[in-house]
């Protein structure tokens, strides 16, 4: 009889896999960059060597390279100007591949410079419509799930379990729906940014279907609430908080690079102000704390529980 998989840790050891060929493919392409820079480098100095440097410093007196053996130079430059004469072709595809390979590159950067350049214009002008979005939709929803919380909170029994008898008096807060501002934000921030940026809509949707979720087991049979899924959604929201403060601060202009830290958590547990129980012990949310950034924190949802 086969045992049953566990879908989280499968989910898991699914993640873990993606995370170890992404990783490969990323150490090969570099690797492969960083070869390709060096044999390009190698050969452009052994060229030089070959073609320039050795016949300059065998024509050249005694005096200005006397800890070279000239004599022994001076006695091969015939042999050198036959190779030159019998490489005329390949010198000068090599010089004009050079100049052409020089002038590609100069075209390249040019235009990286430029596309950075408007990019970052672009960007600066995404983050001021970004600092509102946060304000007008995203806080005001996030702020409505902490009574949303609090009064599922008022549920729970000295056992620990909820009375799910009867429905929620409180209505569900509808998720925030202004999602084109954070859409160009992606499209113009760096890879670092962007994936912030986009782990932050995913795992806003993921909390707002545990939400929902939650509020349809009031006054249905069927699914059973614990402190576990209840903790969970706490713990996102606290999540969700810190990214918000981070992103408030680079819209602003106050912070370049969106990364989460200790402190980071710590505003967004303080800002949220929960009012739950199985949040009042602060050394289980510093325990978590730690244990996320400990595990490496990742804008990208990852299931923690």
């Amino acid at each position: 009889m086969l045992a049953k998989t566990n879908p989280k840790c499968l989910n898991k050891i699914i993640n873990n896999v993606l995370l170890g060929i992404l990783t490969v493919v990323h150490y090969l392409r570099y690797l492969i960059n960083r070869t390709l820079v060096v044999a390009s480098v190698s050969f452009v100095l052994c060229y030089i060597l070959v073609m320039y440097a050795y016949p300059w410093i065998a024509s050249s007196p005694r005096e200005m390279f006397w800890f070279l053996p000239i004599d022994w130079i001076t006695s091969h430059w015939p042999y050198v100007r036959s190779i030159w004469f019998n490489w005329q072709s390949f010198n000068g595809g090599v010089i004009g591949g050079l100049l052409a390979l020089i002038a590609s590159g100069v075209v390249f950067y040019v235009s990286i410079h430029v596309d950075n350049k408007n990019r970052k214009r672009l960007l600066f002008a995404e983050r001021t419509f970004l600092a509102e979005s946060l304000s007008e939709n995203f806080l005001p929803y996030f702020k409505t799930c902490v009574l949303f919380l609090n009064v599922v909170e008022n549920r729970r029994s000295f056992d620990g379990t909820f009375d799910q008898s009867t429905s929620l008096p409180f209505e569900l807060p509808r998720a925030p729906r202004d999602k084109e501002t954070f859409v160009r934000c992606i499209s113009v921030s760096d890879g670092e940014n962007a994936e912030f940026i986009s782990g932050y809509i995913l795992k806003l949707q993921i909390f707002h279907a545990r939400l929902r979720t939650t509020n349809e087991a009031f006054g249905k049979q069927g699914l059973v609430i614990t402190s576990s899924n209840i903790r969970s959604c706490i713990f996102d929201l606290v999540e969700l908080f810190a990214m918000t403060g981070k992103l408030m601060q680079h819209a602003r202009g106050h912070s370049d690079s969106l990364h989460l830290n200790y402190e980071d958590f710590y505003n967004g547990m303080q800002s949220s102000n929960l009012d739950i129980t199985s949040l009042a012990d602060d050394y289980e949310a510093d325990g978590y704390i730690k244990t996320v950034l400990k595990r490496g924190w990742s804008p990208m949802p990852i299931a923690f529980f």
